[in-house]
């Protein structure tokens, strides 16, 4: 883990202690917080966002959710998969 998206060097925040210490977070604990509808999708090959650690968040969520399971993509998405994101998207948003 290089920091990128956990502090800003700016001001040399990214210390080692801290960069330790930011691994021991699992996203599992914020998503029991999460109260609004969401759609989340998942690869079974993915090794950035596990399938293992993305269900867990998702079973913990509490608010409405949608869930797409990829079996053979990584950390991307087939267009099919987007295309049910916006469609689910303009669905809560009341758009035809």
């Amino acid at each position: 883990m290089d920091g990128t998206f956990i502090f800003s060097n700016k001001y040399n925040h990214a210390t080692p202690n801290k960069l330790n210490t930011a691994s021991y977070y699992d996203v599992v604990n914020f998503a029991k917080r999460i109260s609004v509808p969401g759609f989340y999708s998942t690869g079974y090959n993915d090794n950035t966002c596990t399938p293992t650690s993305t269900l867990s968040a998702f079973n913990s969520v509490k608010a409405e959710k949608t869930i797409v399971i990829t079996p053979i993509s990584g950390h991307w998405r087939f267009e099919e998969t987007n295309e049910k994101s916006i469609k689910w998207l303009k669905q809560k948003c009341g758009i035809k």
